[in-house]
């Protein structure tokens, strides 16, 4: 399906574990975003940790519906995501989206159900050392995005959905 006349893209922008009272350091890029742009006034996780939080971000159900825990040591730990749960690009997609995810952490990949409506994954996970070194780190997400987002607009004929998840608040734990 390509929609008539594409729509403004759709930036989901998840900063893994950044403090909410530091949210004021964002307002700059917010405000470069525009006044669409959205930063939840009273954010909430539905997990206890990334995995199965953003199972639930992507597909707007609970854990217990959309069955992703992440992976641990617990019968059941390796079951992706429930493939009877839509996700929001498998959605974007039908209404004629190009889907793109950039990810840091290895457990929200495609073999989880992350990938199911993207078109464009990729998944920029940083290594032991990278804590250390700071080789890995979000600006590499963020210039890749940005490339993304160049290209796509060069040729669009279709909407756009962005999906990043940097992990770089975690350092130094």
């Amino acid at each position: 399906i390509v929609p008539a006349k594409p729509q403004p893209p759709i930036f989901l922008i998840s900063i893994d574990t950044l403090r909410y009272d530091h949210q004021d350091e964002l307002r700059p890029l917010m405000n470069e975003l525009g006044h669409h742009a959205i930063f939840p006034s009273e954010p909430r996780t539905q997990g206890n940790w990334t995995p199965p939080s953003h199972a639930s971000m992507l597909t707007g159900a609970h854990p217990g519906q959309h069955g992703y825990v992440g992976y641990g040591k617990g019968p059941g730990d390796k079951r992706p995501i429930n493939s009877d749960v839509a996700t929001m690009p498998e959605i974007l997609a039908e209404s004629g989206y190009k889907n793109s995810a950039l990810v840091s952490h290895s457990r929200i990949l495609p073999e989880f159900g992350f990938g199911r409506g993207f078109n464009r994954f990729r998944h920029d996970g940083m290594t032991n050392s990278d804590w250390v070194t700071r080789k890995g780190d979000a600006k590499a997400s963020v210039n890749q995005l940005i490339d993304w987002l160049n290209r796509d607009l060069a040729t669009r004929d279709h909407s756009l959905f962005y999906f990043l998840h940097v992990f770089d608040p975690h350092y130094p734990y």
